[in-house]
């Protein structure tokens, strides 16, 4: 389901034929916009870490008083002959270690933390995501129209856009003119950009705020399937997706999302356990699913979809 606080975004770039088949040939992969190909996260860099390693991380290197009062340290302090509340750094990390198996096992992990700070400069992958491409996740739900003289890419983050990460592709592509919006889905919060020679230029008249989503969400529905269709048989994108109204892909005749179904996919439920689980979902969804699955590990090409007088 969308979060009402997604912020849909709708980037549009305009240039030389070169400078756009440049851009596409780097920065999309297969159906998928990713800000890999603008920073790529550094290989080793752990996932994002539980709560519980917080105050391990805190025992071993941050201010070890934040744990000493903790409940839970009550009885491991008792039993090692500690004082409680704990006094002493030794003190919190000697009963991190006494909670087996947990405490054990967040210690190790807040050491991982500490040694990707040291390498990578960040602790975590959500950290690194944030500093490095100012935003918290990749792109999502990339939906995009190409033609040779023009490009225009929409997707979806978890939180607002960032003139940060715009700025990124200025400085990449700074003969390209991008012009950019984004607002949340339910419309608001509309912000409108526009960069070219790698610097921030005046934007155009700003719309109602309104009209910023509606123009994204119209673009979506238009392109989405089409978009899909290029690597994936138009006939089974035709039978089994449906779109919202804000061109977010489901499987027709279900409340399941492609995007949800993809990302358990990717924890590793399979099409079969997503249909042990969702009954709606038939073998053609499955299909479909698969294919999607399979199309995101495709090298990008340049993909002509019309006119961009009419994206």
């Amino acid at each position: 389901m969308t979060s009402y606080l997604s912020n849909y975004v709708l980037l549009r770039a305009s240039g030389a034929d070169s400078a756009i088949t440049s851009f596409v040939a780097q920065h999309l992969n297969g159906p998928c916009l990713s800000f890999e190909s603008l920073r790529p996260t550094p290989a080793g860099l752990a996932a994002d870490f539980p709560s519980d390693v917080e105050d391990a991380f805190d025992a071993l290197y941050g201010d070890w008083t934040k744990v000493a009062g903790r409940h839970r340290f009550i009885e491991p302090a008792r039993d090692l002959g500690r004082p409680f509340p704990l006094r002493s750094r030794e003190d919190a990390i000697a009963c991190h270690e006494a909670l087996e198996p947990y405490g054990p096992e967040a210690l190790a992990r807040a050491r991982v933390r500490h040694a990707n700070i040291a390498t990578h400069g960040a602790g975590d992958v959500a950290t690194w995501c944030s500093r490095n491409w100012h935003a918290d996740t990749d792109a999502d739900r990339t939906v995009a129209a190409i033609a040779m003289d023009g490009l225009a890419v929409s997707f979806v983050l978890g939180s607002a856009l960032s003139e940060k990460l715009v700025r990124l592709y200025s400085a990449d592509y700074p003969e390209l003119e991008l012009d950019v919006r984004s607002a949340l889905a339910i419309g608001k919060r509309a912000k409108l950009l526009r960069f070219g020679r790698g610097k921030k230029l005046a934007a155009k008249p700003p719309e109602a705020e309104g009209d910023v989503a509606r123009e994204m969400f119209a673009f979506r529905r238009r392109h989405a399937c089409a978009w899909l269709a290029q690597w994936i048989p138009a006939k089974l994108v035709a039978r089994t997706i449906a779109l919202d109204d804000r061109g977010d892909c489901f499987l027709q005749g279900t409340d399941v999302s492609v995007d949800f179904a993809l990302s358990r996919m990717r924890a590793g439920t399979t099409p079969a356990g997503l249909q042990r689980q969702f009954p709606e979902i038939t073998d053609a969804h499955a299909e479909l699913l698969t294919a999607v699955a399979a199309a995101t590990a495709v090298s990008a090409r340049i993909l002509g979809t019309g006119d961009l007088g009419k994206l």
